[in-house]
Order: structure tokens, then sequence, then C-alpha cells
């Protein structure tokens, strides 16, 4: 990629590609909003050895990620302007992202349309954080946005009856030319997000400063307004193609471009980027031509009201109820900074008291968990294992080993028999009248499955399922090119 764009004008694409991304991952549809970071950014002008990036998706994709683990993974990391031996003061990136312009298929080693491969809710393991995506010109801010969805542990729209056979950027199918403004995330993919942020294999994703000093600076200004209708062609056809000006007035519904040498224009039926000039004071917005209108300032995002609290989570004795609050008052525009602090606060409640004789509240868990057959319930009792006192375990009556029954207790639960603290979302809390938790508070622990590599396919391709193997948020990436 390096070799075609040249040094400074790949940084200058990815970036802006990156900051297309930012946008759609802080669309409303998607109900939490994404704070992308680019924390390091790694041009490849040689091949490392140890990095085999070919025709075959898959084995790239885990040659990639065993790479950048070893070069980048844990205390080796390297911040923006440290050299090899220099102290290492930044904290692991969440997700890894190789763009290239090798052409690569799934699992064959051949060419094909395949255009992107990610692990199923890898963000935040060390070897399955990773994304390889092809650089195919102006529609790669949509493949990066699609597999990084897939990454934050989203499937396929087609994979939920309720959201099949609509246009989302998680469709199983890709609609060539379809307008910007369809580019919004489905009901189904909200869920999928919200789901593996709750579970503890999400936690790197909680624990990110957006204010974070090593973050690479997004582009500000819309992305047509870093290139030209001329100059966008030039990304889809080569050098020696210009804009097909006697196609203006189409032009924000999909790109004409003339070839040098050409008798007739050509399109590949990809809308022009938001920003491009499409006549006197007016540009492409949403697939449509209209009047320009200022950019807004650099906006940093502020908390909205608390909302009201829930209900208590236990009916007697002592409980834990909660609030929360957005960052959308108002949210934070492009570069600018997310909310500091909390989005979940937490407090103890009180209800009358429990009646005596009354099993504790683990017991009854234990007794009454649907997981258990019929003929156990009733003769488990709760056993709390020291380093994990927000999992659930129970043990037959006379028999020492305890079951793994949930992975996290109700909240309210004490976290031990002799304890006033509380488990809260799967962790010990502290018991205070008023308890803030960080990053978010969505932290428990989700069992993953065996691991899962999905895809996408340009042109009237397919964004298709691989395999069954392994899978306010701010995820640190890292784009490397070659």
């Amino acid at each position: 990629m390096v070799q075609y764009h040249g040094a400074e004008a790949a940084q200058r694409f990815i970036l802006t590609v990156m900051n297309m991304v930012y946008n759609m991952f802080q669309h409303h549809s998607l109900g939490i909003k994404v704070n992308i970071q680019v924390t390091k950014l790694v041009l490849l002008r040689q091949r490392p050895a140890k990095l085999s990036i070919g025709h075959h998706g898959e084995r790239s994709l885990e040659s990639f990620c065993h790479w950048q683990n070893e070069e980048y993974g844990g205390a080796r990391y390297l911040g923006n302007n440290q050299v090899p031996g220099g102290k290492d003061d930044t904290p692991p990136v969440d997700a890894a992202v190789f763009v290239t312009r090798t052409d690569f298929c799934v699992h064959k080693d051949e060419p094909c349309d395949t255009v992107g491969i990610a692990y199923l809710g890898g963000v935040c393991s060390a070897k399955r954080k990773c994304v390889l995506a092809e650089d195919n010109g102006l529609n790669l801010a949509f493949t990066i946005a699609h597999e990084l969805g897939h990454n934050l542990g989203m499937n396929h729209d087609d994979d939920h009856s309720s959201c099949a056979g609509r246009s989302h950027i998680m469709s199983g199918e890709w609609v060539k030319g379809r307008n910007p403004s369809d580019l919004s995330w489905s009901s189904c993919s909200r869920d999928d997000l919200e789901n593996f942020l709750k579970s503890k294999v999400s936690t790197c994703l909680l624990v990110t400063d957006p204010r974070s000093q090593h973050a690479v600076r997004l582009p500000h200004k819309l992305p047509g307004m870093h290139y030209s209708a001329n100059e966008q062609c030039q990304i889809l056809f080569g050098t020696n193609a210009t804009f097909c000006r006697n196609m203006e007035h189409l032009m924000c519904a999909g790109l004409w471009c003339l070839v040098e040498g050409d008798a007739s224009c050509k399109t590949k039926l990809d809308p022009p980027l938001d920003g491009t000039e499409c006549g006197a004071d007016k540009w492409c917005r949403a697939g449509e031509c209209v009047s320009k209108t200022p950019i807004p300032e650099h906006v940093d995002g502020d908390w909205s009201p608390w909302g009201s609290w829930s209900m208590c989570s236990r009916t007697c004795g002592t409980g834990a109820r909660f609030r929360q609050r957005k960052c959308d008052n108002p949210p934070p525009g492009p570069g600018g900074a997310h909310c500091l602090g909390a989005s979940v606060e937490h407090a103890v409640c009180e209800s009358l008291p429990c009646p005596k004789g009354l099993p504790s509240f683990r017991d009854q868990q234990c007794q009454t968990h649907d997981r258990l057959s019929s003929k156990k319930k009733g003769l488990l009792t709760a056993v709390v294992v020291d380093d994990k006192p927000c999992e659930l375990y129970c043990s037959p009556l006379g028999k020492e080993a305890p079951l793994l029954v949930a992975d996290r207790v109700l909240d309210g639960t004490p976290c031990g028999p002799y304890e006033t603290d509380l488990c809260v979302h799967g962790r010990c809390q502290v018991m205070c009248l008023l308890c803030v938790l960080g990053g978010g508070g969505f932290e428990e622990e989700a069992p993953s499955p065996p691991g899962r590599l999905v895809w996408g396919s340009r042109g009237l391709g397919r964004w298709g399922p691989l395999l069954q193997a392994h899978g306010q948020a701010t995820p640190k990436s890292r784009w490397l090119q070659e």
C-alpha cells in the first residue's frame, strides 16, 4: 500500500478513512458512542520476515495477529515518539488492523472478492484482536467499520431473523452504490454490542482515557474536503483518471470518471465522499447535492443529567440499584473529547428484613438456577471461591467439588458470608451509600465460543461467516499499512 500511494499520501488516506470510520461508530443508531482512537500508525516499506501476507486470508490474518502481538503487544509496545529500548508508557492497543493491497480470499490461496476478515469478539484478546482489510479505494472505511463490528462482537444481521434482509453496516450482503445515508447500525448490531460490552472479555475497553495523549489526531473536515472529485477518481481508477464533468448533475449519487484514452466515462457506483463539491457553494452530503453549511467547531462532550434509579435488586434485605447518564449533552464532535467520569452509578438499597429461616441470597440462586436439572434443585448449597467471589459456584450436599453455575451472581449478593461488600455487575464493590463505577460499569464474564472468523466481499459479494473456531467503549486501534 505504501508503494502504491507513497508514504505521505498513504498516511493522509488512512487517516481520512479513519475519520469516516469514527463517524460511523458515532452514529446514533448504534446506541452507544464508540470512540475510535488511532494510537499507532505504522507504514511498512518492507515486509517483516515474520509477517506473511498472501492470497490465503485466514493464514494471513493469523500471521498478522501473531506478528503484531510479538512486536507491539504488552511491555514491548512503543509509544508514538519513542525508540526501541525506551521506557514504555503506552498501554497495549485494543484492536490491530492491517491494510494491504494484496487481493486475498478466505481459505483459498487465490485472489477473490473478499475484502476483510476479522475474529468475532476478538477485541482485547492478544492473538485475536485483529482485522485484515484490503485497500479497495473509498469503500475501505466501510470494510473497516464492518470488520471492527465483528471484532466488537457483532454478528451479521442475516444471523438474526429480525434483522435479515435489510441494508445496514453489518448486513450479510454489500450492495454497491447504496446511499451513504443508509449506513446505519441495525437493532441487532446494537444488542450484540451491548451484550459484548457487558462481558469481561471486553474489559480492556473500560480503562481507556478518551483524551489519551498518544492518540493520533484524525482530520476534522469532511473527507470530500480532503479529496477532490478528480483525486477520488484517481484512487478508484489510477493516476490517469479525472472526474467526468458531463455527469456533474448526478455526481452525488455515483462518482463517474474518465480514464485517459477511454471513449466513455465509467463508475463503480460508489457515491463521492461527503464534502465533495458538486456546484457553486454546494457539496455532496448523504448522497445529495446541498448548499454548504459551516462545519461544527471542535466540541468536547458533556454529560446529560442522571436518569432515574432502577428498582432495588432484592425484595428483602440489602441490595443494589443503579442509574445511568449519557455523553450527549452535547455529544463529542469530530476530534472532540469524550466525557470524563463514569456513566453508571450504583447505590445500596434496603428493603424489609428477610424472613427468618430463609436461605441466603446466594443459596437461593443455587437452588433455583434454571441451568440445574430438577433433580438437583434444592440439593445444592452456595460455595464462595476466594478469588472469584462474584461467580456462582454451587456444591451438592456431601460433595466437595463445587460446580460453576453462572458467570456472575445477581446484583446485591454479598461477596462472602461475613462481608458487607456487594457484587454488582460481576464485581465485588465496596458497600456505601453511593458508589460510582468507572468506565461505564459493565463488567461480567461471558463464555467465549471456541472462535470464529468473519469476512466480507466487495462488489455484489457477500459478508459471510467462515468457520467456528474462537470471540462507552473506546477501542484503541493500530493501523499498519504495507
